[in-house]
């Protein structure tokens, strides 16, 4: 049984905390070995695959919400990191 992705994408829900961050990315949705559906990390900048480990693939919020809206992507994420005092939940 496929699972779905949930693709909404309530940009003024996003604390504004968060938005300041350079720690974000687009994503779209991708087929995965086990047959669920799983979100591929996009660079901002290159529109190529981004590493939620390498921090030189990621961009602004403003830069990860102009390559989901100009690439018909499905969503953007915010990346968690060991140094931010963040935590978040992926409910999906």
């Amino acid at each position: 049984m496929k699972s779905s992705i949930n693709t909404e994408v309530r940009l003024n829900d996003i604390p504004e905390e968060l938005k300041k961050l350079k720690q974000w990315v687009a994503w779209k949705a991708a087929p995965r070995d086990n047959g669920k559906m799983g979100k591929l990390p996009i660079n901002p900048y290159t529109i190529k695959n981004a590493r939620t480990n390498d921090s030189s693939t990621w961009g602004s919020f403003e830069e990860a919400v102009k390559c989901y809206q100009d690439n018909n992507l499905n969503g953007i994420s915010f990346i968690f990191t060991k140094e931010d005092p963040y935590v978040g939940i992926d409910f999906d």
